[in-house]
């Protein structure tokens, strides 16, 4: 059935049900009258819309019309799954990138994140090449044999930095980079315009090479929020707080439409007794 013709069925099925109440032509007065009724006193009202509805279909619409006609919504290819990283630990000063691992509880989440995507078929695993996005993909690359690809593309804009600090620590002590970061501060050696170039050429390019797939994208909240809010189209990259191991779902179409289909899910931590991050799941 084409979708001009499914507008006609629902319409004529609305005004189906409003004929069949009304005093005029036999029906009762009293509302809801067809929730009381069992399925074979249903069918002859089914029947009876049905025959009313397919004559004016008919008529109206022939199937090379409906061929012809554009779809309202573009065709979606891909689910893209973006994942935020598990809880690291604590590094500061060290003698290069601090790139920390994932903490005891980090393990713990990406643990749960891998069983809760167990019920869901997933073509292919990236990472950002960080070791706290690594370590997250590594339970579910493990449970269902695929290997996660790394992308540089993907990391996150303090790569380079000398120290991490998990920004809830930040907040706890009141310490004013996170002040400056709850103020919107992008403390990088990478300038936010590149930030945003190369996270949006590295996600698009996994987009096109996985038509029809569902793809799972362990990486980093500043990551996730610059391509939300891109697809939102809002100036602030940085707009929300993703917590740990937190699930963002996109659905892309081969025309280039986006479309966020859910944010910061958590739900594989709640009951768990591990910590989210700012917001507690």
């Amino acid at each position: 059935m084409d979708l001009h013709a499914a507008k006609n069925v629902r319409s004529l099925a609305c005004r189906s049900a409003k004929l069949d109440v009304h005093p005029a032509n036999g029906g009762p007065e009293e509302p809801f009258r067809h929730f009381g009724l069992k399925n074979h006193e249903l069918a002859p009202l089914a029947n009876q819309n049905r025959d009313q509805i397919r004559p004016k279909i008919t008529a109206t619409h022939s199937v090379d019309d409906a061929a012809h006609e554009p779809l309202p919504y573009p065709f979606i290819v891909v689910e893209l799954i973006l994942v935020r990283h598990g809880l690291p630990v604590r590094k500061e000063n060290t003698d290069g990138p601090a790139d920390p691992e994932l903490s005891i509880d980090g393990h713990a989440q990406a643990a749960l994140f891998a069983a809760y995507m167990m019920s869901e078929k997933v073509d292919a695993i990236y990472s950002s090449p960080l070791r706290r996005a690594v370590q997250t993909a590594e339970p579910l690359s493990a449970a269902i044999g695929i290997d996660p690809i790394l992308v540089p593309g993907i990391a996150e804009w303090d790569q380079h930095s000398n120290e991490y600090i998990p920004v809830e620590e930040l907040k706890a002590a009141n310490d004013p980079r996170w002040l400056e970061m709850a103020k919107g501060g992008f403390s990088s050696d990478e300038i936010p315009e590149d930030f945003h170039n190369r996270v949006l050429e590295a996600i698009e390019d996994i987009i096109a090479k996985h038509r029809g797939d569902t793809v799972v994208v362990t990486c980093h909240g500043g990551v996730i929020n610059d391509y939300l809010s891109h697809i939102l189209g809002i100036s602030n990259s940085q707009f929300f707080y993703p917590n740990y191991t937190s699930i963002h779902r996109i659905a892309a179409s081969s025309s280039g439409h986006r479309s966020i289909l859910s944010v910061n899910e958590t739900s594989h931590l709640r009951g768990s007794g591990l910590p989210t991050g700012l917001f507690h799941a």
